[in-house]
């Protein structure tokens, strides 16, 4: 189901980034919309973040076509909207894991939380077996490596970090464009 980009958005519309961070961290992470850290010169501060809307976050999977019944979303075939949560064993994933899958039993969407060692989720993250997996950024990469490692068509496992296998020719094409130049105005 986390190929449809309606489900996708449904899930980002019930979760409450502020209560995680709040919950998971003692509000010591900073939370932002996109790839590029709020401080970072490369910052667009006119992407949407995504603000905990039940209502909007059914309707979508309303229009992803499927059918709250039994308590549960279910699809024209009758299989219910179900997917597996992936970390490793870090100090907040506990109680991130826990706290958004409230949120998403809160929209009636169920989930398995599947912890392990890294060198075990590592692996699966690489080679896209995963549905879904958490992460954590880091505040000291530049532009490029957030942008470019994370989202050129050539950074797919196993050359870079582009670990949701995102391909589109014109992201690459300006992503190119942005190696060559030093011009942060351009």
């Amino acid at each position: 189901p986390l190929d449809n980009v309606l489900v996708r958005q449904a899930l980002m519309y019930a979760m409450d980034m502020n209560k995680v961070n709040r919950i998971a961290t003692d509000d010591t992470y900073t939370i932002q919309a996109g790839p590029v850290f709020s401080d970072h010169w490369a910052y667009n501060p006119n992407i949407n973040f995504f603000e905990q809307d039940m209502d909007k976050a059914r309707d979508l999977l309303v229009q992803a076509g499927f059918t709250f019944t039994g308590g549960k979303w279910v699809d024209a075939d009758g299989r219910e909207l179900t997917f597996t949560y992936t970390t490793d064993f870090h100090w907040r994933s506990e109680p991130e894991l826990e706290i958004t899958n409230q949120m998403f039993a809160e929209l009636g969407v169920t989930t398995s939380l599947d912890v392990r060692a890294w060198d075990v989720v590592w692996p699966n993250i690489k080679e896209g077996s995963l549905e879904s997996a958490m992460g954590m950024g880091q505040r000291v990469m530049t532009a490029d490596q957030m942008l470019y490692r994370q989202f050129h068509s050539s950074m797919q496992p196993p050359n870079g970090w582009n670990y949701q296998w995102y391909s589109n020719p014109q992201v690459d094409w300006l992503l190119d464009q942005a190696r060559i130049t030093d011009d942060q105005e351009v």
